[in-house]
């Protein structure tokens, strides 16, 4: 079963981004997705509440985040974040979009300082609120930070 998570994370900017990196994107988070639902033992309702952009109301589905970022790298196994690791990603979309790649850094080093808490899935939930609500106070749609 597939499910296209968009979990908070950057790249789809369906506008302005490269198709080929916006599919290239879509095929990852739905891998990592349906490992992560197996490992997280989340429900299709959390699935729903991410993909309606809603924070999960349990924890699993809380954990469904942190799974995906660690897939993707964006958070280390201690449960810090990578910021390197989520701009490396991000700079896929670089020559694609500049100026959308600028707002990402932004809002990564904004970001980057989020408090680590000993649940690695509240951090996770935590980075992910942080991206959105920078996304929104600079111009970038939220969606495409997942949550």
């Amino acid at each position: 079963m597939k499910f296209v998570v968009i979990i908070a994370l950057f790249f789809v900017y369906a506008n302005a981004i490269d198709p080929k990196i916006v599919q290239e994107f879509v095929e990852q988070v739905t891998k990592f997705g349906e490992k992560c639902m197996g490992e997280t033992k989340a429900t299709t309702d959390d699935i729903a509440q991410l993909i309606a952009h809603q924070a999960p109301s349990t924890h699993e589905g809380k954990c469904m985040i942190s799974c995906v970022y660690k897939a993707f790298g964006i958070q280390n196994e201690d449960g810090t974040i990578n910021q390197e690791e989520g701009l490396k990603l991000a700079s896929k979309i670089k020559e694609s979009d500049p100026e959308v790649y600028e707002k990402m850094e932004t809002i990564s080093n904004k970001c980057q300082d989020i408090p680590v808490d000993e649940d690695h899935c509240i951090t996770a939930l935590n980075l992910a609120s942080c991206y959105i609500k920078e996304a929104k106070a600079i111009g970038l749609s939220a969606e495409m930070f997942g949550m």
